[in-house]
């Protein structure tokens, strides 16, 4: 059985060992149950859901709901894609093309390139469709608060942080930014790479056709607000 444990919590600020405290269970079984090495009694899962205050549905997925997974890449995938690179003018998302609302699936997929966990962008797209993540059919793209759900099911860390916390590492940012406004263009989302000389920026506008590179995380913060900030960290493959 799969579920969301380990997503909502993180996304309540909660450690384990207070989960465990609400629930009245041990760390190592909230850690169990978290990478599905376990499955709570009834009991156990209507205490998690309560201190969550959302139904148990939400946090534990049937096997008809559970997440559908496209194949992972044979090798290496060539590179990270940008929306306004033409060679994917062709591609759609929930029948609209991927070039206007694109911007969540290309910044998932540039993550795991990022982190070597490599899947074709195609099936990317066709794994969000799969597991009903565009929104209004793919006309206003992906609520990036259901990022975490992708990257979950492949083994990958996705956790909320704040912009003054960024370290070396792999991230997804979903931000608006004036510019954006000003030319009818909303919520946008993009990989980001944080080296210890800047921020590499994948796919920074939907019409971006190469990396953006600034020389410090407050750089590129500069005139945007901040939607959603995810680090992403590669654990165990899924199989």
């Amino acid at each position: 059985m799969q579920n969301r444990v380990a997503q909502l919590r993180r996304e309540q600020n909660m450690r384990q060992e207070e989960l465990a405290k609400a629930v009245g269970i041990s760390r190592q079984s909230i850690i169990a149950i978290e990478k599905g090495r376990s499955v709570p009694s009834l009991e156990v899962a209507l205490r998690i859901a309560r201190c969550f205050a959302v139904p148990v549905e939400t946090v534990f997925l049937s096997a008809e709901r559970a997440w559908r997974l496209r194949p992972k890449a044979d090798s290496a995938c060539p590179s990270v894609a940008a929306q306004g690179d033409p060679s994917l003018s062709g591609l759609t998302y929930g029948g609209y093309p991927l070039r206007y609302n694109g911007g969540e699936v290309i910044a998932a997929y540039n993550a795991m390139c990022l982190l070597e966990r490599w899947q074709e962008l195609t099936d990317v797209i066709g794994e969000f469709e799969d597991n009903g993540l565009p929104l209004l059919g793919g006309a206003l793209g992906t609520d990036p608060r259901r990022l975490p759900e992708y990257f979950a099911a492949h083994g990958v860390d996705c956790t909320p942080c704040k912009k003054g916390m960024l370290t070396p590492g792999v991230y997804l940012c979903s931000y608006t930014a004036l510019s954006l406004l000003r030319e009818a263009r909303g919520l946008h989302t993009a990989a980001l790479r944080v080296t210890a000389s800047g921020v590499e920026v994948y796919n920074e506008r939907d019409d971006a056709a190469a990396t953006a590179r600034y020389p410090t995380a407050a750089a590129f913060f500069k005139g945007k607000t901040v939607a959603a900030l995810f680090r992403v960290t590669a654990g165990e493959a899924a199989g």
